[in-house]
Order: C-alpha cells, then structure tokens, then sequence
C-alpha cells in the first residue's frame, strides 16, 4: 500500500505502514513510511534487520513487501530508522514495536491481527480458531501498546468459518481482505481528521494461545 499525504484542515497527515499484498498473502514485517516533512511520491519501506528468520506461513514465500518496493524504486530502511510521522500501520505484522517506534507516530500504530479481539491473542489465531471449531471468525485493527494484541480497538468485522477450511484457505477468502479493508478504510478516516475511536478490549472475555503446534505432548 502507498499512502500518500491527505488534507486536515490546514495542514497534512501523513502516514506510515505496511500493507498487505493484493494476492491476500502475508506481507513480511516492517514499516512503510512517509516523513512528515515531505519527500517522494513513494513512501520509503522500513524493515527489521532479522525479517530474514521471520516465521514464513499461511503460504507466505517472505519478503514480498521489500522485493515490490525495490522493484518500484522504493528506498529500504532498517527498523530504527522510521521518521516522524501522524499514524503508523502494521499490517498483520508478528513483531513487537518498541515504545521508541510507536512515540515517532504521533497518533499511534495501527495494528491488524486476524481474530476477533480480545478472542485468541497470539501470533497463531487462525489456527487456533480452526483447532477450537469456531464456526466464526473475524479480523480487528487495533492500536499497538506494550501488550500482545492488547491495544484498543479501532474497527472490526467477522466471517463464517466453512467446512473443512486450512488456515491459509480461510486467511486469503477472507481475513486478508478484510484485513486490507477495514486498515484502508481506518486509514482513510483518521487521514481526514477524524477522532480515533480507540474502544478499550474487554478483557474479561481475552484469550491467549502460545504458537501452535501439532505435536502432542506425549509423543
């Protein structure tokens, strides 16, 4: 995804994040951003130096963001190198983000994690709601904070689970698209000058599933 700057009121918001491909892959994990003081028509991709050994699932072949960035000509930066910005986005992005990256995005960093939060926290959702034979699930954009998938929420939608579905089946139907929809939706939003509506997780209803693994424990 580019953004580019938007009107409000005066002045510009500008934003910085990733995006999810439009195959409804999984990006790898990183920040796409534009510097408040301007630039580019392209906003310049912002990774971690350890994407290399990042988890590579539901199909994912790893890298896509940074290989389409390289191929428009669009400037790699490492991790700490994010620039000031107005709102960050993270798009399904499994890393944690340090309070020295989120305090450069003066609104915050949009999140999107493939549950119905605060329902199965973890990096391994999908899975979980398929173990569990949940016949719904949904996706939630949140705000990033200190916790795993504990920031308040920002929008969500749902979808019916089919039979027999694999994870990566009912990641690209979908919760990638949802994923792309309710981020460019939010993202659209807020670039106009709208309030966040930052709804607080309920927690009495949290749950939170460790990676997920077929292996039982008494094999």
């Amino acid at each position: 995804m580019k953004h580019s700057h938007a009107g409000h009121g005066a002045g510009t918001r500008t934003v910085c994040g990733t995006g999810l491909a439009a195959s409804s892959t999984r990006c790898s994990s990183g920040i796409a951003a534009r510097p408040q003081d301007g630039g580019t028509a392209s906003c310049p991709i912002i990774r971690s130096s350890s994407d290399a050994s990042f988890p590579r699932s539901y199909g994912d072949k790893g890298g896509r963001l940074e290989e389409e960035a390289r191929l428009c000509g669009i400037p790699v930066f490492p991790l700490d190198a994010v620039p000031q910005c107005d709102l960050g986005v993270a798009a399904h992005c499994q890393r944690y983000l340090p309070v020295v990256v989120r305090a450069r995005c003066t609104l915050g960093i949009l999140a999107y994690h493939p549950s119905l939060l605060p329902r199965h926290r973890g990096r391994d959702a999908i899975r979980w709601t398929l173990a569990m034979h949940e016949p719904v699930a949904g996706g939630t954009v949140y705000w990033m904070d200190d916790g795993a998938d504990t920031g308040p929420i920002e929008a969500q939608d749902w979808c019916h689970v089919l039979p027999g579905e694999s994870a990566a089946e009912l990641w690209r139907r979908e919760l990638a698209p949802m994923g792309i929809r309710l981020l460019t939706a939010c993202v659209t939003r807020l670039a106009k000058g709208e309030r966040p509506r930052a709804s607080p997780q309920d927690e009495r209803l949290a749950t939170f599933e460790p990676a997920f693994i077929k292996t039982r424990l008494s094999d």
